[in-house]
C-alpha cells in the first residue's frame, strides 16, 4: 500500500474511534485533529482498566503485574499524545498479556518466535546499555534465559538513520559502545564496516544484540507500512518481522483477552 494513504487511513480510522477526546494539538505550530490537546488524556487511549495508572510528569506509572515492575517506569515518549503513537499501540499490545507468564510466551511463539521457556520480566522502553543509549520498546526474559528484544513501528516512515555527529561517534569513546557490542554479535561480520552500521542505523544497532542462541530481536509494524524495510542481511532465525495485526489477532486467542484485542484491531487497522 502507498505509505501516505496508509498513514491518512489509519489517523482517520483513530479520529473516529477517540472522537470523543479533546484533540487539536499543535505541532510545528499547525493544529491537528489526532494529536490530543493534554497528555492526561492519554490515560484514556489505553484500552484496559486504568483506574488504578497515574500520568506523573513525562511518566505513565501503570500498576505491578506478576512481570511487570512499575518501578521500572515508563517514561512517555514526545509524540506520546499523538493518537498514532507507537508507543501508546505498544502499552495497549503488550500490558494485558503481562499479568500471566504463560499467556505473552504462547504468543510469541504463534508469531514464530521459537520461545523454550515462559516470560518471567517484561519491560517498556528497556534501555540495556546506559552508555550506548539504544532503547527497545519492549522487552522480555524467560525462565530459560532467552531475551527478546522488540523495535515497535506503526505509522513512522521508515527506519531512523545516523546524523552526520553520530558517524562521528565510531572512533571516539562512546563509539567503543557501538564497536563492543557489534564485535560480538552474530551480525559482526557485516556491522564491523561503520558505513554498513550507520546507513541502517536503528535496524543495525538492534540486531547488534543477537550475541548467541538465546537472543531475539523483533521488528514490530503493520505490514501495510510500505516504508519499512529491513536490509537483507538482517533477516535470520533470530530476527523476527512481525504484522503488528497478526499479533494483536494470536493475543486474541488468549482466554478473557478477545474482547480487548478485537477492540485493539478495530481502533488499529480499521
Amino acid at each position: 500500500m502507498n505509505y501516505a494513504i496508509f498513514k491518512r487511513d489509519r489517523i482517520e480510522n483513530l479520529i473516529e474511534h477517540f472522537d470523543h477526546l479533546e484533540r487539536g494539538g499543535f505541532w510545528r505550530r499547525r493544529s491537528f485533529k489526532h494529536i490530543l490537546m493534554s497528555r492526561h488524556d492519554l490515560l484514556k487511549v489505553l484500552q484496559f482498566d486504568t483506574s488504578c495508572a497515574v500520568i506523573n510528569g513525562n511518566s505513565l506509572i501503570l500498576p505491578d503485574t506478576r512481570m511487570f515492575s512499575a518501578g521500572d517506569g515508563l517514561k512517555l515518549h514526545v509524540y506520546a499524545h499523538h493518537l498514532n503513537s507507537s508507543q501508546m499501540f505498544c502499552v495497549n499490545a503488550f500490558y494485558p498479556l503481562m499479568s500471566g507468564s504463560v499467556e505473552l510466551a504462547d504468543v510469541m511463539r504463534d508469531c514464530g518466535i521459537a520461545l523454550r521457556g515462559n516470560v518471567n520480566r517484561a519491560i517498556f522502553e528497556h534501555t540495556p546499555d546506559g552508555p550506548e543509549h539504544t532503547n527497545f520498546d519492549f522487552y522480555a526474559e524467560t525462565d530459560f534465559g532467552e531475551k527478546i528484544y522488540f523495535e515497535i513501528k506503526y505509522t513512522e516512515q521508515g527506519f531512523g538513520s545516523a546524523s552526520e555527529s553520530s558517524r562521528k561517534e565510531w572512533d571516539r569513546p562512546i563509539g567503543f559502545c557501538y564497536r563492543r557490542q557489534v564485535a560480538s554479535s552474530c551480525f559482526a561480520q557485516v556491522l564491523g564496516d561503520p558505513d554498513v552500521f550507520f546507513k541502517d542505523y536503528q535496524v543495525n544497532r538492534n540486531i547488534a544484540y543477537v550475541q548467541g542462541p538465546n537472543d531475539h530481536v523483533v521488528f514490530m509494524f503493520p505490514k501495510d507500512n510500505s516504508s519499512l524495510k529491513l536490509p537483507p542481511y538482517a533477516f535470520g532465525p533470530q530476527v523476527h518481522v512481525i504484522d503488528s495485526n497478526a499479533f494483536l489477532k494470536a493475543a486474541a486467542k488468549q482466554s478473557g483477552l478477545q474482547d480487548h484485542y478485537a477492540n485493539l484491531s478495530a481502533i488499529y487497522f480499521g
